[in-house]
């Protein structure tokens, strides 16, 4: 929630407490309107769910309770009992409402994290990661901030799917990306960029991002995937191509594309390894422009 819904929610709140008071005030019926007090009690539980809920449920039996004092109401076993049965009424509606809002909270993350999470993997799509590649330059260009991002590319999987079937080439491929996961920072974001590819941004790298890709090159060649019942343990290796910014490029297609170049490198040098962009030759990447 931003900083003008906020303000919309919190005056919408105080006008209602505050109207809801002075009217019981001035027409010292406390007990045949002490039901306005629901209307700032269901909108701080629809707007700010359980926590709003308590707070303003608090507020309100108070101030029901400061009224009955200042106006020297004398009361009656039966306005005991209706005013009991109206603050748990309060509270019932409150607390109703304050879980339908909360699930429907949830359901919406979930259906929102849905749309950018690859069915496979769990990771970020390939969509979802360009947005926010986009978005961090933007964001390092105006702070100064070095970042990289690494292509990593799992080889020879389409002779793996072809041997044992794309059931144990999607095992495979979710195998990897909890390695990556494993293995990389909180920050770090990861994503399945193609067939066989993760795509992940290295945020605020500073350092050599080569010791990012070794690292996770040399965890995914010592661990063990399932075969079938004549090769049960299949050894994989990765080949890794990673691109730096502001060094290698200034724009996130120039990145990536930085980035591809050097993995594609490192195929050509025979795969298994990790290969920098500004460590090609002009002769082996396109140069790419500070444009």
């Amino acid at each position: 929630m931003n900083a003008g819904m906020h303000l919309k929610y919190v005056m919408l709140i105080f006008l209602s407490f505050l109207i809801a008071t002075l009217f019981m005030y001035f027409s010292k019926q406390i007990f045949l309107y002490s039901f306005l007090f629901v209307v700032p009690v269901i909108i701080s539980a629809l707007a700010y769910r359980f926590k709003g809920l308590s707070i303003i449920f608090s507020a309100s039996a108070l101030t029901y309770l400061f009224l009955i004092y200042v106006l020297s109401v004398t009361l009656t076993s039966f306005q005991i009992s209706k005013l009991l049965l109206d603050i748990f009424l309060f509270l019932g509606v409150g607390l109703v409402i304050a879980e339908m809002s909360e699930i429907q909270r949830r359901q919406r993350k979930t259906i929102s994290e849905l749309a950018f999470r690859d069915k496979v993997t769990g990771v970020y799509t390939r969509n979802y990661f360009v947005t926010l590649l986009d978005n961090y330059v933007n964001k390092a260009t105006r702070c100064d901030i070095p970042f990289s991002i690494a292509i990593v590319d799992i080889d020879d999987l389409g002779e793996f799917n072809y041997t044992f079937g794309y059931e144990k080439g999607n095992f495979l491929l979710n195998k990897v990306a909890r390695i990556l996961e494993q293995n990389l920072r909180y920050v770090d974001a990861i994503a399945r960029f193609g067939a066989g590819e993760f795509a992940v941004l290295l945020a605020c790298a500073e350092g050599d991002p080569k010791i990012a890709g070794e690292r996770v090159r040399k965890a995914i060649e010592k661990e063990e995937f399932e075969g079938d019942a004549e090769q049960p343990i299949v050894k994989k290796t990765v080949s890794i191509g990673v691109a730096s910014f502001p060094k290698d490029a200034y724009s996130a297609d120039d990145l990536i594309a930085r980035a591809i170049k050097a993995k594609n490198y490192a195929k050509k040098l025979g795969k298994n390894r990790v290969c920098e962009s500004s460590s090609l030759l002009a002769s082996d990447v396109k140069v790419l422009s500070k444009d």
